[in-house]
């Protein structure tokens, strides 16, 4: 999950013995547009902001190494954030998402690919 937190952005993962988060040193909340890349391979974790490596993770040992993606993708926010990520998010994006891809999908076509939407308004030419 990527998520922004008092102004930096956070990838978070748990693989049954742990979440990690990592976290940018850098703030998102400015104005400006941002290409964010979160990868994850096994354990280890990448969080890549405008093109530079920013901060590496890794989830603490344990038998699993793969995340159970059965489900639906959120973006933006959740039907119950509070409960789905144990209260470490309340909140949803206040922000744009310009682009998304996932592992090979070529970007996203959000009109297209929806299921629904909640509390969803267009992006501003400043966002």
């Amino acid at each position: 999950m990527c998520s922004v937190v008092n102004g930096r952005l956070e990838f978070s993962y748990e693989l049954g013995s742990g979440s990690v988060q990592i976290t940018t040193p850098v703030r998102v909340d400015d104005g400006k547009k941002h290409r964010a890349v979160a990868r994850r391979t096994g354990r280890d974790g990448t969080i890549e902001l405008d093109g530079v490596i920013q901060e590496n993770g890794r989830s603490p040992d344990g038998e699993h190494h793969m995340l159970n993606a059965k489900g639906n993708v959120y973006v933006g926010g959740l039907p119950n954030g509070e409960h789905m990520t144990n209260g470490r998010y309340v909140h949803g994006l206040k922000g744009c998402v310009h682009h998304l891809q996932i592992q090979n999908s070529g970007l996203i076509n959000f009109q297209r690919s929806a299921l629904s939407a909640m509390n969803v308004v267009p992006c501003s030419r400043y966002c």
